[in-house]
């Protein structure tokens, strides 16, 4: 059963691939607008950026909230 485990980490190659994007993408002039579009093209890097942007904008107006309050 132990040698079994090893032979997991062979499934891994499609890792490799990963990196070559972003060297694609900081090839480009404008590396935010790369981002920007890859984000744009992948949804789900596109949802945690949209939720922690509304988290942060909630946690910025109870901030003003409480400072105009006191």
């Amino acid at each position: 059963p132990e040698p079994e485990p090893e032979p997991e980490p062979e499934p891994l190659p499609p890792e490799p691939e990963e990196p070559i994007q972003p060297s694609a993408e900081t090839a480009l002039p404008d590396e935010a607008r790369g981002g920007v579009m890859a984000a744009l093209k992948d949804k789900q890097k596109l949802v945690p950026l949209v939720v922690m942007g509304v988290v942060g904008l909630v946690f910025l107006v109870l901030l003003i909230a409480v400072v105009a309050g006191a």
